[in-house]
């Protein structure tokens, strides 16, 4: 009984410190899904941006031929 009272703070802490990596690791995780989340809009964008533009090039130039 006195061994597990005197290891009980000693257990407290351990539990304490894999909880802690435990709430660090889904930060992390968090950080990381939100970095790459970010970076895919930005390059979808990006390209969305690309493709509209070049299609309402084509129709300009579409449209250049017409003659009144």
């Amino acid at each position: 009984m006195l061994e597990l009272l005197t290891n009980y703070p000693l257990y407290q802490a351990l539990l304490f410190n894999v909880s802690f990596q435990g709430l660090e690791f889904i930060n992390v995780a968090l950080i990381v899904f939100s970095l790459i989340f970010v970076c895919l809009s930005y390059v979808l964008f990006k390209l969305f941006r690309a493709t509209h533009s070049n299609n309402q090039k084509h129709q300009l130039q579409d449209h250049d031929d017409v003659v009144d």
